[in-house]
């Protein structure tokens, strides 16, 4: 199957692979090989990576497990840029899990996430408006107007999978409630977080917009940016 906006190559394009606690999802904490591609088709205002907007260096499946294996960590996540760009990724997630691996991947909700195999977990994002500079509408039927998300990912989502709203102000949060119960989410997949923009929003007032609300969210700070520093890269 070839993905919108992919290009076949005998290679996958990769920025860096590194080792470290996983900083997001429900396996916080967790220690992680990380693999990131390159490029991505999104270019979302408050992006922390844009490095890996380039050409990355291309890497056989081999030579990326190779890599993967001298870690010896279970927990392989797979992210970008937009992973999903990379023509031969549902492949090679299928043989890491046939190697034994606990695999999750971190995708812009803007590509069919419906091409992986099945046992990766599936954290999507849902990108408000705000993401690309746009207004928020409070229409409820045209939601996903200027955000770029995939609708028909919301139909492949399973209770194995997670969804996250970055936020960097609280004017969205109405709009991430809409969403939330125009889809019924929280019954869709196993988690759904909000992550403030580092730095960006007052803590305090977004936990008691979620408590008020009654939210069926997780609040979600980036660990590896308390622990590392919020500039810190390959971490």
């Amino acid at each position: 199957m070839t993905l919108p906006g992919a290009q076949r190559n005998l290679a996958m394009n990769v920025i860096e692979i590194f080792h470290s606690i996983q900083g997001e999802s429900t396996l916080t904490g967790i220690p992680t090989t990380f693999v990131r591609f390159a490029r991505c088709n999104l270019r979302c205002v408050w992006c922390d990576t844009p490095y890996s907007f380039g050409g990355g260096t291309p890497m056989t499946q081999e030579e990326i497990l190779g890599e993967i294996k001298t870690a010896g960590l279970q927990h392989i996540c797979l992210t970008g840029g937009e992973p999903l760009l990379q023509q031969d990724l549902p492949e090679f997630c299928s043989r890491l899990l046939a190697e034994g691996y606990v695999v999750s991947i971190e995708t812009g909700g803007h590509m069919d996430i419906s091409v992986l195999p099945e046992g990766v977990k599936r954290i999507c994002d849902i990108k408000t408006p705000g993401a690309f500079g746009n207004a928020i509408t409070g229409d409820s039927t045209e939601l996903f107007v200027n955000t770029e998300f995939h609708e028909e990912n919301i139909k492949h989502l399973t209770s194995f999978d997670e969804v996250k709203f970055v936020v960097m102000s609280l004017e969205e949060l109405p709009w991430v409630k809409s969403v939330l119960e125009t889809y019924s989410l929280a019954d869709r997949v196993g988690a759904v977080h909000i992550s403030p923009v580092h730095g960006t929003i007052e803590l305090e007032a977004l936990a008691r917009f979620l408590v008020e609300e009654k939210l069926p969210a997780r609040l979600h700070l980036q660990m590896h940016k308390f622990v590392f520093g919020e500039d810190a890269i390959g971490v």
